[in-house]
């Protein structure tokens, strides 16, 4: 079990959580950075076995999970795969994936999955873009929104 998780999901309260996979530590160690500044968690993930094994914590522990942002090129699989094997436990929330060489039929892929792509280089804007919409997801799916 990913204990990182644990300690991720008790720090910072009530702000979303988002699970990264990223196999550049300087993409990952960045995005981390501006997302801390945008009111949220993450927990990066290098590769496509460490994000699987961090979605079973995730389910066990249960952990409300606010979106996921992937990259496409993984060392042992793509961003689809870490697609699937998310939306299986979080079928309606908000994914990215960021890539630089998605073609035709993946681009296809995901406009059917609801998955925006974040083409590299993509701007800070690009990003902040994004992260609205899963903060107005999370936000519209959070417990104390459904009470109100």
């Amino acid at each position: 079990m990913h204990l990182r998780w644990l300690a991720a999901a008790r720090q910072g309260g009530d702000l979303p959580l988002l699970l990264i996979v990223e196999d550049d530590a300087g993409v990952a160690e960045a995005l981390m950075r501006f997302l801390a500044g945008h009111d949220m968690r993450c927990v990066i993930e290098p590769s496509f076995e460490d994000a699987r094994e961090a979605l079973r914590d995730l389910q066990f522990l249960d952990v409300p999970v606010a979106g996921l942002l992937t990259d496409f090129d993984l060392p042992d699989g793509n961003g689809c795969e870490v697609v699937r094997a998310f939306r299986r436990s979080f079928p309606d929330l908000p994914v990215a994936i960021m890539s630089g060489s998605a073609d035709i039929v993946t681009t296809g892929w995901m406009q059917e999955q609801r998955v925006t792509l974040l083409p590299k280089p993509f701007t800070l804007d690009d990003l902040r873009t994004w992260i609205g919409g899963v903060l107005a997801w999370h936000a519209f799916r959070s417990p104390l929104a459904k009470d109100r």
